[in-house]
């Protein structure tokens, strides 16, 4: 691979995650990812960089290629994302970007919810791509999520045993604990607290009407540098998600037509993964329906930036999270049109990265193909270095001026 040119480090300390650093681990990659970072490392060597993967004794003066989860700290991965959260939200609170008015799902929380006060929006804080975010417009739909969430835990573990049951050709007799151990068979059921889960993971949202008649977001890819990498503007048709393989564990109940639990809402997912178009900003021309997206947005289709206000949040929240959120930054805006401004929705320490791809001409794909996830490491790997680039520069060029004012006085 062709790493992007970075100046020399001249002993500057570069934290890499652990696991990139151990062996055993990196026996477990595939191939071509596993020589990626081999030569990776190398290559950061060469050009005169100090690699450390000790989040103890690191300095918080070191370039954070990856996120760094502290745990020497952090019990949990929820303590670490908890903290990040807190950090976003202390540095929204001097931005003119806010987010939208959101709570935890409590179940107090929950079942207070009447009619009166949809729509929302219930999503998986953890999830990228469109995955576990559900739009509740109708009483009926709240009913059906309410039905879902005192049902589900039993009715999931009823059906893993009755397609367990067929597959072993056992009859009723059969049956599993809630360990999902049986006394007739060594099979196991995998048990899942669906309930826990959405205690823990989910939040339920305000939900955000945008303009025009598509989904919209913007997602913004910032460098902890202090540098805004490429933006672009998502939407996507609005429709009923219809024939598609419900994967994850809460979209096979809540989208599937053939799920007693099916809510039957619109889809709220703007991003190309899920079949939305992207317009990258900063391009020269777009066609009529682009600029007519961008004008209803805010944004000159003649000068096409980030929004001023989205470009503060998100600078802020890059350097100042640059220790736990790492070298890049992912992080989505939706724009209001009751009140005609940018609010921030969620953030991304390992972003998917198709607008930074078609940004700077790299090679990309779709999550279809089976090569989408080592062409995208080697596009991940770009970004970061690209952002290691960015801060070398400017901090050469501090030096500098500091020099100049020392010869000066």
């Amino acid at each position: 691979m062709n790493f992007r040119e970075v100046p020399f480090g001249n002993g500057q300390e570069v934290y890499i995650e652990p696991e990139w650093l151990e062996k055993d681990y990196r026996d477990y990659m595939p191939d071509h990812d596993k020589y990626i970072v081999e030569q990776l490392l190398e290559y950061l060597c060469r050009c005169g960089y100090i690699i450390t993967s000790d989040s103890a004794t690191v300095s918080d003066n070191a370039f954070f290629f990856n996120p760094c989860l502290d745990k020497h700290i952090n019990a949990s991965r929820e303590d670490f994302v908890g903290k990040k959260e807190a950090m976003i939200t202390e540095c929204l609170s001097n931005e003119n970007v806010k987010a939208p008015f959101t709570i935890p799902f409590k179940e107090d929380h929950f079942f207070n919810i009447t009619s009166e006060d949809l729509p929302i929006i219930i999503k998986n804080e953890y999830e990228q791509g469109g995955t576990d975010k559900y739009i509740i417009r109708t009483s009926e739909q709240l009913e059906t999520f309410k039905r879902f969430y005192n049902e589900i835990n039993a009715y999931d573990k009823k059906r893993r045993e009755s397609v367990l049951r067929k597959r072993l050709g056992l009859g009723e007799e059969a049956t599993w604990d809630e360990t999902g151990h049986s006394k007739e068979t060594p099979w196991c059921i995998f048990i899942m607290d669906y309930k826990r889960n959405l205690h823990e993971n989910f939040v339920i949202q305000k939900f955000i009407q945008t303009p025009t008649k598509y989904n919209t977001s913007l997602r913004v890819i910032t460098s902890s540098s202090g540098d805004i990498l490429c933006s672009s503007l998502k939407y996507a048709d609005k429709s009923i998600e219809k024939n598609k393989t419900f994967c994850g564990p809460y979209d096979q109940y809540l989208k599937d037509p053939s799920s007693p639990y099916y809510l039957g809402s619109e889809s709220i997912i703007s991003n190309t993964v899920s079949g939305g178009n992207s317009l990258l900003l900063g391009r020269n021309d777009y066609s009529k329906l682009e600029q007519e997206i961008l004008r209803a947005h805010g944004i000159n289709p003649n000068n096409a930036n980030v929004p001023q206000a989205v470009a503060s949040a998100a600078i802020k929240i890059a350097i100042t999270g640059r220790r736990p959120i790492g070298a890049i930054s992912g992080m989505d805006f939706i724009f209001d049109e009751e009140t005609q401004e940018w609010k921030y929705l969620e953030q991304h320490e390992y972003p998917m990265l198709g607008t930074y791809a078609e940004a700077y001409g790299l090679p990309y794909t779709s999550i279809e193909d089976p090569n989408y996830f080592t062409i995208h490491f080697a596009v991940d790997i770009d970004a970061r270095l690209h952002s290691l680039a960015l801060a070398m520069q400017k901090k050469q060029a501090m030096n500098n001026e500091e020099g100049q004012s020392l010869r000066h006085n």
